[in-house]
């Protein structure tokens, strides 16, 4: 059941972001759009909630999703929080220190679009979320004459896409990194598609 009284204050809350006036600070160079890093979003969220009486709780213990959940200081103890969800990656590559890099990275990606759903943030200006990958930029960066230069930029976009698919930050040079690394060590890209496709993501 829908806590009415909480999706209000949640209403006021949306009407009132855009009056922060939040500046873009992260940039994608690469695929040429400005994004809201989560460092941007949690001032804003910390002043409205202070403002409505609000409380978010970022819940990660879960399998299958990350949850944001929101609660109204000014109902009981018992109350139903509001909850919005994304689906969170299960990192499991036998490698502990990468796995808690991709970790962390999964719970900076998931919060800030968390705060995106909770304030309806809107960044018309970003590429579709379900279409980001690895693009070929407009200074295009030659490829070796002995390589197919559709088939480097295909498995850029592969990358970008599979990094997203698995609830990571697809702008990030790192996670993307990782993530052919990982298609290198199952022999899945050559060492030649694997430069090439690096030189892409060094771009960025």
């Amino acid at each position: 059941m829908v806590n009415v009284k909480t999706m209000k204050k949640i209403r006021i809350g949306r009407e009132a972001f855009p009056k922060f006036d939040v500046k873009k600070k992260g940039r994608n160079n690469f695929q040429k759009f400005n994004y809201f890093k989560l460092e941007d979003l949690i001032p804003v969220d910390n002043a409205i909630c202070k403002e409505l009486n609000l409380f978010t709780k970022l819940d990660q213990y879960r399998e299958d999703n990350i949850r944001l959940e929101v609660y109204d200081l000014d109902q009981d103890d018992e109350q139903e929080p509001v909850v919005f969800y994304i689906p969170a990656s299960v990192v499991n590559n036998g490698n502990i220190t990468q796995g808690s890099q991709e970790h962390g990275n999964v719970q900076t990606y998931c919060w800030r679009y968390l705060l995106y759903q909770l304030w309806n943030v809107s960044e018309s200006d970003e590429i579709d979320a379900s279409e980001i990958g690895l693009n070929t930029p407009d200074d295009k960066i030659p490829v070796d004459e002995t390589l197919d230069e559709n088939r480097v930029n295909e498995l850029a976009r592969q990358i970008g896409k599979s990094v997203y698919d698995k609830g990571l930050d697809n702008t990030d040079k790192q996670v993307l990194s990782m993530e052919l690394n990982q298609r290198l060590r199952d022999k899945t890209v050559t060492n030649q598609e694997f430069t090439e496709v690096k030189k892409l993501i060094d771009k960025m």
